[in-house]
């Protein structure tokens, strides 16, 4: 069920920070250190100038689970069943530079078969959570104010067939998890190999 991951991306102890933009690769470097072969699954998120970061797949039986390793995002499954991607990340690790991505910002995804999906950022969305602790927190949308329940953030954002979303956390007031920030982003093109 959608709802039960609108949850908080809990606050852990900092762990080293994703690369600097002088630290990233270029691109077909990335591409050869994430691609693994044979699949439709998604290994890598590449913004020139913002990150480089792999992607690992939720454990099936663990739809809440986030990882806490540097320079890593995790795809949130359930979602690929309404064709939306969702990319988790926690705002002290990988989710740190969502914010910098602003409407017009290219984005690539890596492929297991080594294969790029461009994508262009279309706009943000950020919400405040009522109760940040709770994963059945109400929401109110911080550009129109308009008061959601967990169920309906997650129908919003988690069903938009064709979009990528990077999710995550907005820290505020001393609080981690004080909100929720989604990056949406729509694809240029289907994968290809062809641009890197």
């Amino acid at each position: 069920m959608l709802t039960l991951l609108i949850f908080g991306l809990f606050p852990r102890p900092a762990h080293a920070l994703a690369p600097t933009e002088a630290a990233l690769p270029p691109l077909s470097e990335f591409v050869e250190r994430v691609a693994a072969g044979g699949s439709d699954t998604i290994l890598g998120a590449y913004a020139a100038g913002h990150f480089a970061l792999r992607v690992v797949q939720q454990p099936t039986d663990n739809a809440a689970y986030i990882s806490e390793a540097p320079d890593t995002l995790t795809e949130f499954g359930p979602a690929r069943e309404t064709e939306t991607v969702v990319l988790l990340a926690h705002n002290f690790l990988g989710g740190q530079h969502f914010a910098e991505m602003n409407s017009g910002a290219s984005i690539a995804l890596v492929y297991a078969d080594g294969s790029l999906q461009y994508l262009t950022v279309t706009h943000a969305r950020r919400f405040q959570a009522l109760k940040p602790e709770s994963p059945y927190s109400d929401f109110i949308d911080l550009d129109t104010r308009q008061l959601l329940t967990s169920s309906e953030l997650a129908g919003e954002m988690y069903t938009q067939p064709g979009a990528v979303v990077l999710q995550t956390c907005i820290e505020a007031e001393g609080n981690r998890e004080w909100g929720r920030l989604f990056v949406i982003a729509r694809a240029d093109s289907v994968p290809d190999r062809v641009g890197y």
